[in-house]
């Protein structure tokens, strides 16, 4: 479980924000934001995606460049082959293995079908 305080923008706020980090901080991870100023904003969204354990997949066809504007978003412990279902049921019996673009990874590194996805791979798929 994680906490929000919401409307940090109104009086008496700041107060509140130490009283929630005070009393639950030790047991949840807190924030506090402000919709109507902004505040906190630009960490809510990555706040949140931590909290979900999920990862961002990319996919590429052959030859392409991939789609960074379109993840592909999984539970982290996710594999190939279950990004293989999510984008086509039929397709999670004969993906065969993939390519991988990542972190760690040398670029177009040959990944089995139980390879575990991480935040941020680029994954060309072969049937």
């Amino acid at each position: 479980m994680r906490l929000v305080g919401t409307h940090q923008d109104h009086a008496g706020a700041a107060e509140a924000g130490a009283t929630l980090q005070a009393q639950y901080g030790r047991q949840f991870p807190t924030l506090t934001v402000s919709v109507t100023a902004g505040d906190g904003l630009d960490t809510l969204g990555r706040w949140l995606f931590a909290a979900l354990d999920m990862v961002r997949v990319y996919t590429r066809a052959k030859g392409q460049k991939p789609d960074y504007n379109r993840p592909v978003v999984l539970r982290r412990g996710a594999t190939l082959e279950t990004l293989a279902a999510a984008l086509h049921i039929e397709w999670m019996g004969t993906v065969k293995y993939a390519q991988v673009w990542g972190n760690g990874k040398f670029d177009g590194q040959h990944v089995s079908r139980t390879y575990v996805l991480e935040d941020g791979d680029t994954i060309e798929l072969r049937m």
